[in-house]
């Protein structure tokens, strides 16, 4: 046993003899594992969307805004009317998100034959859910409680057409690399129902990683004359967390921000917003509402 030289880098390695303290002996059985070890998985994202209510069928269009870039491929399955042995079977079966859409009251999740509580669950293999139905907080807690990660839930009474925009909206965030803790403060700023909703569990967690890396939200102010004022903020996800910089596409911009909320305000032409639009599908804030790039020019704005 015995002290190597001190190393101004983040680790420290020594390869032979003995056992070196304050550093890692590495081995080359060890590296041997590193280069034979396979990658995850990354390229295909598994999710249900669940609708155990006829009247909320058109919310189940989330599965269109699930799958709409082109580095990941989502593997989206639609179910309606599941029974409480399906609802079941298919929390219990790994899959990286369920979207219910539905009802939930005091006796758990309501299905054609009664109710699933998921309170009486013993194991929950998905990963991340959203329980969109009335008062799902309670739900959501026992689905964490047995195994999944975090998700999202309501704390109150829900309006369909409300639940419907919210779904909808959750769903084009997180396929945009948002976490679901901030997808659903996203939501909150610009659908005023949405403080009813909140996340239960690792709401950090993310679905995929945003195209560029970190995800952005960007934030159109129409100045007239004077051009456009186009405010940057990132957000913080596995990979990229507190502490780490990025650096926005913007001609003439050369400094690095750091990732935790408003980056930085530009002034820029409407040719410059316009080609800002189209790096990557992103959720843009103009007037107190949520665009998507891919669906608004500057003309609109």
């Amino acid at each position: 046993m015995f002290n190597p030289d001190p190393a101004e880098t983040v680790e420290h390695a020594w390869v032979g003899e003995g056992f070196p303290l304050g550093a890692n002996k590495a081995t080359v059985e060890s590296y041997r594992r590193r280069v034979e070890r396979s990658a995850p998985e990354k390229t295909s994202i598994e999710i249900h969307v669940v609708c155990n209510d006829e009247r909320m069928q058109e919310e189940g269009v989330v599965e269109e805004f699930y799958g709409l870039r082109d580095l990941l491929r989502f593997d989206v399955s639609v179910h309606y009317g599941l029974t409480t042995d399906e609802l079941a079977d298919l929390l219990a079966e790994p899959a990286d998100l369920l979207h219910y859409i539905g009802h939930v009251d005091a006796c758990g999740m309501r299905c054609p034959d009664g109710h699933l509580d998921a309170r009486t669950l013993s194991d929950v293999a998905v990963k991340a859910f959203v329980l969109n139905a009335c008062r799902s907080y309670e739900q959501g807690e026992a689905l964490v409680a047995s195994g999944s990660y975090g998700g999202v839930v309501t704390l109150a009474e829900v309006a369909n057409s409300v639940a419907t925009d919210i779904g909808q909206t959750l769903a084009r965030l997180l396929n945009c690399g948002f976490s679901l803790r901030v997808a659903l403060s996203i939501v909150k700023d610009t659908i005023a129902p949405a403080y009813q909703y909140t996340t239960v569990g690792d709401g950090g967690l993310t679905l995929c990683q945003s195209e560029s890396g970190i995800p952005v939200l960007v934030e159109v102010e129409n100045r007239g004359d004077e051009g456009f004022e186009i405010t940057v903020s990132g957000f913080p996800v596995p990979g990229y967390g507190i502490g780490s910089v990025q650096q926005p596409h913007i001609d003439g911009t050369d400094a690095l921000y750091l990732t935790s909320g408003p980056l930085d305000t530009f002034e820029l032409s409407a040719d410059e917003v316009q080609e800002f639009l189209e790096l990557e599908v992103l959720p843009i804030k103009n007037d107190g509402e949520l665009y998507w790039s891919d669906e608004i020019n500057v003309e609109r704005l």
